[in-house]
């Protein structure tokens, strides 16, 4: 994973964070856990993906957008939501698709709380309800409902325009979020 790639993953990881955190009563202090608040066990009941978000990448969608073969997907159980990565099949190019997909109101919204942190000023339309995009087409957070996408692309030599990813990047959101 390269350190751009790393970056990237670290402040939506931190954004999701802090605004899991950011919650407070009216009174100002903190408001106690409830049932509501727990983590999502089926953050994907509504998507046609169902529960696999490697299925809303796929492996030929991985292929198209990075212009290598890719090998297996590798699912990480490593975060509360589910995460996919497909990288380059030959393991000497650097070439990464990643999604992470987010459940809930608070995690949906917080998504976009470090947009300014990865520089995801290009507004998309017709992926969710929100979409912004970085302008080297490398990254894409989006919004349906109450589910949030993020993808984040690494490579030195990606095909296409950053346009080109920007939309095949959505079209991966868009399949999560069951359209």
């Amino acid at each position: 994973m390269t350190n751009r790639t790393s970056l990237l993953l670290g402040a939506v990881a931190l954004s999701f964070l802090a605004a899991c955190g950011s919650s407070s009563s009216p009174s100002g202090s903190a408001s106690t856990p409830t049932a509501s608040d727990a983590l999502p066990t089926s953050p994907l009941s509504t998507a046609s993906a169902g529960s696999d978000v490697c299925a809303a990448i796929g492996a030929a969608g991985a292929k198209a957008i990075l212009g290598v073969a890719v090998g297996a997907p590798v699912k990480s159980a490593s975060v509360p939501y589910p995460n996919c990565l497909y990288s380059a099949a030959d393991k000497t190019t650097v070439a990464t698709v990643s999604m992470t997909i987010f459940s809930g109101a608070q995690a949906a919204d917080g998504l976009f709380a470090g947009a300014s942190q990865v520089n995801a000023t290009v507004v998309l339309s017709g992926v969710g309800d929100k979409a912004l995009a970085d302008p080297s087409g490398q990254y894409l957070m989006a919004r349906k409902g109450s589910t949030g996408c993020a993808v984040v692309l690494a490579g030195g030599n990606l095909p296409g325009t950053p346009l080109s990813r920007e939309q095949q990047m959505g079209e991966m959101c868009i399949r999560a979020f069951g359209g």
